[in-house]
């Protein structure tokens, strides 16, 4: 093995060394764990109580510790003793991601300290990252639910896992010969996304198989190109399972997928504010999670059939969420699934929209992969004037940051974006800045973080 390798897969079992502890050892995982697997056979009523003791403790909290939430019960006149039934979570409006971004630190719980706390980011769907304080509590909490995913596919915690996601490996915009590396601990190969391409599939299989990998996980999109990729060499890699999230996931892609290392795959969804999960069962049917949190389905009056996902999280206290619009949309599906668990159902999730780019070199991006890119970016654009930001796809690979900022950037400013976007984005596009009065949204109101060769030109500023 390669020394740089060597040394860069001791670094990253040392961290999942530290990554295991957290989730698996000091946490509540392992009695959240016994507890999910015996809540999931809940019939539906007790699945409804179980809501609304959640419910009424969680809004007990809110009102005690939120001063957000403290202060929007007052003016609307109600108590956590007025909370008597599901409905009435009905009481508090819907919450936007700019009300969170208004409210800043009133939305955080004054009973954890600094501390006790993280702070993660918004996904890449929007122009926008918004700050989510988590409560270290919630850490083992949320990757109890996560493997209960896994177990739903047949997964066990000594099966390596090999991941194609938002991980940054190495530099997205630069050319790697060893883009991967190996977490012993957590049982992780993880594979750069960013750098997967007809040239480095072959090595991604080999490692596959060298690792004993047991399950892929990841944006469909990729997993999909390397299975293409096996199918059009008559290659199989059998196994357990693959868990596909973050993108939609056709019936195309399934059928690659599946086809390619011979086993189901199971699409799940998430999102990281923590208010809604959407699993699916060895049967193929999404079950919306009523333990996880309470998840309206709000009908959309100009898209019949289309409900929008708004939902409520219990269990991160340090910034709970009530009535979020998380800006996706589902068509719900029947009542009860042939596997027993009496969940909600959802027929598709279709908030996730992927689109393929492909590079002159013959890289291949989903819109996922990009997005991810423009986090880091953004996350990059944090010193700067910057309000909001998109990227924009035009033919011939011409990307356009397009900004909103309330003054022009001078030219210092605009050369370390140029370097800064350059650094992130493979050499395949050439980059343009362009100052606007507002990005663009979807029909349903959602600013996406990237748009493929809009059928407008807006005039800069």
């Amino acid at each position: 093995m390669n020394a740089k390798i060597y040394v860069r897969n001791v670094k990253h079992t040392m961290k999942g060394l530290l990554t295991w502890s957290l989730k698996r050892a000091i946490g509540p995982y392992r009695k959240q764990s016994r507890w999910l697997r015996q809540v999931q056979w809940y019939s539906a009523q007790e699945l409804q109580q179980l809501q609304l003791k959640y419910l009424k403790d969680l809004v007990k909290h809110v009102y005690e510790t939120v001063p957000y939430y403290r202060q929007l019960m007052t003016r609307e006149g109600f108590t956590p003793a007025d909370i008597h039934a599901l409905e009435d979570i009905q009481r508090f409006p819907i919450l936007t991601k700019q009300d969170i971004l208004s409210a800043g630190a009133s939305l955080h719980s004054r009973k954890y300290p600094k501390l006790l706390t993280k702070t993660g980011y918004s996904g890449g769907t929007t122009g926008v990252r918004v700050a989510l304080l988590r409560d270290l509590w919630s850490i083992g909490n949320e990757h109890a639910f996560v493997r209960r995913q896994f177990d739903w596919a047949g997964l066990t915690t000594q099966d390596v896992c090999a991941y194609l996601s938002w991980r940054i490996v190495c530099p997205p915009g630069q050319q790697q010969d060893y883009p991967y590396w190996y977490d012993a601990a957590m049982k992780e190969l993880v594979l750069s996304t960013f750098h997967l391409s007809n040239s480095t599939i072959p090595t991604y299989l080999e490692l596959l198989v060298k690792y004993k990998v047991m399950a892929m996980v990841g944006y469909p999109s990729a997993i999909a190109s390397i299975a293409r990729y096996c199918l059009r060499d008559s290659i199989k890699i059998p196994m357990k399972a693959v868990l596909t999230t973050s993108e939609n996931l056709d019936a195309f892609q399934r059928k690659q997928i599946s086809e390619a290392f011979v086993c189901p795959v199971y699409d799940f969804y998430g999102g990281s504010e923590r208010v809604c999960y959407i699993h699916t069962c060895s049967e193929g049917s999404y079950h919306i999670l009523s333990e996880y949190g309470i998840t309206e389905l709000i009908e959309i009056p100009e898209q019949p059939g289309i409900r929008k996902i708004v939902a409520t999280g219990f269990w991160n206290r340090a910034m709970p969420l009530i009535r979020y619009d998380t800006g996706d949309l589902v068509i719900p599906g029947p009542r009860m699934c042939s596997c027993g668990r009496a969940y909600p159902c959802v027929e598709k999730i279709i908030g996730r929209q992927s689109q393929i780019i492909k590079t002159p070199s013959g890289r291949e991006f989903g819109a996922t992969v990009v997005e991810c890119i423009m986090e880091f970016i953004l996350h990059d654009l944090a010193s700067f004037p910057i309000f909001e930001a998109q990227m924009i796809l035009y033919e011939g690979f011409h990307l356009v940051l397009e900004y909103v900022s309330e003054r022009s950037l001078n030219a210092g400013e605009e050369e370390k974006i140029n370097s800064l976007v350059k650094f992130h984005i493979p050499e395949d596009f050439s980059i343009e800045l362009r100052r606007v009065s507002s990005i663009q949204k979807t029909a349903s109101g959602k600013a996406l973080s990237l748009v493929f060769n809009p059928s407008t030109q807006k005039t800069t500023i």
